[in-house]
């Protein structure tokens, strides 16, 4: 009787040491628990989800985003923590976040490569200029300090266009906003593919 009543207290603070552990683990486990605020600013134009404000996430939090502008022509892009992303997608949330939606913006100095056969490359800067992100005037390097032609966005398709102040007055460009590639032409004939990088 005294083993039998010896092993019913064991059992008991058996039973009770593990409570008490599985407190303890939930109890821990709140109090390592991992947040963080994730701060979203919206350009004027533009809607879509998450709104616009500062929210406080778990860690590993997915947060799912849809942006698109009003002017369906004019295409949006998702600056995170200075990382760009297309207007939509499924962040996961690791760290303090700044969210920038905004309209693609390639207004700046890049270096722009054209294949050109089985000759070199031709390789120059231009820089891309205008009042607003969608369209504007262009400097190339090759003609410095004048207006060597006109650019503009329309949907996801970047067009520049030279003037007659250069010497490729009935040259075009055009491709792709996100990637920077595509084809440029001499008038309507297709020439050869080009590839630009942002300096």
């Amino acid at each position: 009787m005294q083993v039998i009543g010896k092993f019913k207290s064991y059992k008991v603070l058996f039973f009770a040491l593990i409570i008490l552990v599985l407190f303890a683990f939930n109890g821990c486990k709140n109090y390592l628990q991992v947040a963080y605020e994730v701060s979203i600013t919206i350009e004027q134009g533009i809607t879509g989800t998450p709104e616009e404000g500062t929210q406080v996430y778990d860690e590993f939090s997915a947060i799912d985003f849809s942006y698109e502008a009003v002017d369906p022509t004019k295409p949006v892009e998702v600056n995170v923590n200075g990382t760009t992303f297309e207007g939509s997608g499924t962040l996961t949330v690791h760290r303090d976040m700044e969210i920038a939606v905004r309209f693609v913006d390639l207004r700046g100095t890049w270096e722009f490569t054209l294949d050109n056969g089985s000759y070199d490359d031709i390789v120059f800067q231009l820089v891309i200029d205008g009042a607003t992100p969608f369209s504007g005037t262009v400097d190339d390097s090759r003609w410095p300090g004048i207006n060597d032609g006109e650019w503009k966005i329309e949907g996801e398709v970047l067009s520049i266009e030279y003037n007659e102040n250069t010497d490729w007055n009935d040259y075009n460009l055009k491709g792709s906003v996100r990637s920077m590639n595509g084809t440029y032409y001499l008038g309507e004939t297709s020439v050869d593919t080009w590839k630009a990088t942002r300096i």
